[in-house]
């Protein structure tokens, strides 16, 4: 199983490829019953696979919403919570292997020592060339990422995110994800003016959550299993 510590200075060098980048897109995210900015570009992304795995799928709403728009691949979900029907609702249960894997809002119940086991775990039931999106609060945020849910154990910067899965043969896509509804009153978008401002000037960002759309490379899985396999 791999570990936190393991190649920290590998780590530590590609993450300055991530300050290279220039800019990372915003996409909104908001209740709605149709799939919303972000979620149309976890839907664009992943569509063509012929089999999805989310974990952490709460109330099933994403499933609704990608099966409402034509997707009509292998869809299963895995959630500890029982209150609705899943298809697992333990990682231990799951067998296959799978185009695509979501887990969006779900890594900052972990902590650090989980998630390098779930990454062995994705390591076993990602396909190759398969495509994993992930989403967590964004440690850089003005509204604190612990202060969302009292189940928050870890927050997970962006640029580590990036490092770690480029090192683990991913290509990354990355998305700053802004907590706002597209229709708001003038008082409103003046607050949200203000809190853009107000951000820049103290150099943190305004927006609430990170995204990774992480594309595995043909050679990775192999990678990933003899790094997994030398810890």
């Amino acid at each position: 199983m791999s570990k936190p510590f393991d190649n920290y200075w590998q780590r530590i060098r590609i993450r300055e490829e991530f300050n290279n980048i220039s800019s990372i897109p915003v996409k909104r995210w908001y209740f709605s019953e149709h799939l919303n900015e972000i979620e149309q570009v976890y839907f664009d992304e992943t569509m063509k696979s012929k089999s999805i795995l989310e974990i952490g799928s709460g109330t099933n709403s994403l499933k609704k919403k990608f099966q409402d728009n034509g997707y009509g691949g292998l869809y299963h979900t895995m959630d500890l919570s029982r209150e609705f029907l899943h298809d697992f609702y333990d990682l231990n249960e799951i067998e296959g292997v799978y185009d695509s894997i979501l887990m969006l809002e779900v890594i900052e119940h972990m902590k650090l020592e989980e998630f390098y086991g779930l990454l062995d775990f994705i390591n076993r039931h990602l396909g190759p060339e398969g495509k994993l999106v992930i989403s967590t609060p964004h440690s850089r945020s003005i509204a604190p990422w612990e202060s969302w849910d009292m189940t928050h154990v870890q927050h997970y910067p962006l640029h580590d995110l990036y490092a770690l899965f480029r090192m683990r043969g991913f290509s990354p896509q990355c998305y700053r994800v802004w907590y706002r509804n597209p229709r708001v009153a003038i008082k409103q978008r003046v607050r949200l003016l203000l809190r853009k401002v107000f951000c820049y000037i103290l150099g943190i960002d305004y927006v609430d959550s990170v995204a990774l759309i992480l594309q595995r490379e043909e050679s990775s899985e192999k990678d990933a299993t003899r790094s997994s396999e030398a810890a």
